[in-house]
């Protein structure tokens, strides 16, 4: 089961500012990011933005209008070792479920490689 929570963290690094996003970039936790960005913002003039969405899982309509929001201010989106300045394909469908994660999708193929299926790990039937 999947947790209802973002996680956000904040990078001041001296080569760029980092917004990394965990969990689920929805409803009120849109409001909660963009709050954060506010906040920070002024204080980062200078910096590049990068906006990290490796470990994000998914974001509704008001997630993805963020992160567009956040590529027209000219933040760069890093997905995994991949960095760019336009978003991820996995978030750029409003109306389709994001893709999963590199870190989701690296992580069932290391269950695969042992033979350890996702749905069948604690089924009591086997």
């Amino acid at each position: 089961m999947t947790a209802r929570v973002l996680k956000i963290y904040l990078h001041d690094n001296s080569d760029c500012f980092r917004i990394q996003l965990a969990g689920r970039l929805e409803g009120n936790e849109v409001s909660e990011v963009a709050g954060c960005w506010q906040t920070s913002r002024s204080s980062v003039i200078g910096h590049p933005l990068v906006v990290d969405l490796t470990l994000l899982e998914t974001a509704d309509i008001a997630g993805r209008q963020w992160l567009a929001l956040m590529k027209q201010e000219g933040a760069e989106f890093r997905d995994g070792d991949h960095i760019s300045s336009g978003l991820p394909a996995r978030f750029t469908d409003e109306d389709g479920p994001a893709m999963p994660s590199p870190e989701e999708r690296s992580n069932r193929r290391r269950r695969s490689w042992f033979g350890i299926s996702p749905k069948g790990a604690f089924d009591s039937t086997h």
